[in-house]
């Protein structure tokens, strides 16, 4: 099913607007963009934060930039920091500045922009949405408010990134967006494993996104749901006690690139809990599938925890993904590229 651009611009013009009002509360929200070209794979979230560190009663508001990617097998990409002042908040609109760093949306289509001169790496990128932005509210945190999350889980990306100082020119390659916000301080009592996957092939109708949040320790899932698309809009939601989720083996003892580089300095080398293959079954009725993830590549990102001297970990992975069943009598077969988010303490 293919869907107008004018339907889409409106849905995610009501759906995809920044909220970023200040409270007294440490709210939390960014836009997320994933891309898979040719031999790059390449994330870049742009954020605004009110902080509490453990220990003052003030809330400190941040703008942060994630720009990392993966090409031809080496990781580049900083994070970057940046005061209240430095932030472009249209709220009510699609949208978010930190610094130089730009995401805007009109005439239907992301923008985004980015650059990092220092390590010769920037993105000047149009999105076009192909699928529904699907909201997942209320999604719980043990010890406060539910987060809340927005997806728009299919685009093209056109435009240019420059790596190394060369630029490399994308027509219409596999991209994903989420928006999330809400009330938290990172070093709370939660974990993720997030990821999507995307066909090879731009004509395979087939696309999926898995969530799984859990306590810190990874022992209870709080919420799991694995999402498939067809086409335009979302197919069939299974959630909870449909899934079961294995993670097999570790991906074994490497160099992890971490980012902000500085986090080498604070976080220890040799294995991750990157797990060797990670999947996820899905079984409702007669409805059946099987997700396969196999990490090929892993970046951590760190972020400083408010509630101690502790970071958090966020290991961003590249690979291959293949989904497998049948869901509403109908086969569903696709072998693509993944990228998920593995966070532990």
């Amino acid at each position: 099913m293919e869907l107008s651009r004018a339907v889409l611009e409106r849905a995610i013009a009501r759906t995809d607007f920044l909220r970023a009002r200040r409270t007294e509360e440490p709210s939390k929200e960014w836009y997320h963009f994933c891309v898979h070209g040719d031999g790059l794979d390449l994330l870049v979230n742009l954020s605004v934060m009110d902080l509490a560190w453990e220990g003052s009663s003030a809330l400190q508001r941040l703008g942060r930039l994630v720009l990392v990617c993966e090409h031809r097998g080496r990781w580049h990409g900083e994070v970057e920091t940046f005061p209240a002042e430095a932030l472009w908040l249209p709220s009510g609109s699609v949208g978010l500045g930190v610094g130089d760093h730009r995401v805007e949306f009109t005439d239907g289509r992301f923008r985004v922009r980015a650059a990092l001169p220092r390590q010769g790496l920037a993105l000047d990128l149009t999105f076009v949405p192909t699928t529904l932005p699907a909201w997942v509210p209320n999604v719980p945190l043990e010890d406060g408010p539910p987060l809340q999350w927005l997806l728009v889980p299919r685009m093209l990306a056109f435009g240019t990134v420059t790596v190394e100082g060369r630029p490399l020119r994308l027509e219409g390659v596999p991209a994903y967006h989420d928006h999330n916000w809400g009330v938290f301080r990172w070093g709370q009592d939660f974990a993720w494993e997030w990821g999507f996957g995307l066909a090879r092939n731009l004509d395979d109708p087939w696309s999926c996104v898995f969530v799984r949040l859990t306590d810190r320790a990874r022992l209870r899932a709080r919420v799991q749901a694995l999402m498939v698309w067809r086409g335009g809009v979302q197919y069939r939601l299974l959630r909870d006690q449909a899934l079961t989720v294995t993670r097999e083996g570790r991906l074994g003892p490497r160099r992890i690139p971490r980012f902000p580089r500085v986090a080498g300095l604070l976080t220890a080398e040799g294995a991750s809990d990157v797990p060797q293959r990670f999947r996820v079954g899905a079984r409702e009725g007669a409805d059946h599938v099987d997700l396969t993830f196999e990490p090929s590549s892993v970046a951590c990102v760190a972020v400083p925890d408010e509630t101690a001297l502790t970071l958090t970990r966020i290991h961003e992975v590249n690979g291959p993904l293949t989904l497998r069943g049948s869901l509403k009598g109908e086969a569903v077969r696709f072998d693509g590229r993944g990228f998920f988010e593995f966070l532990t303490p």
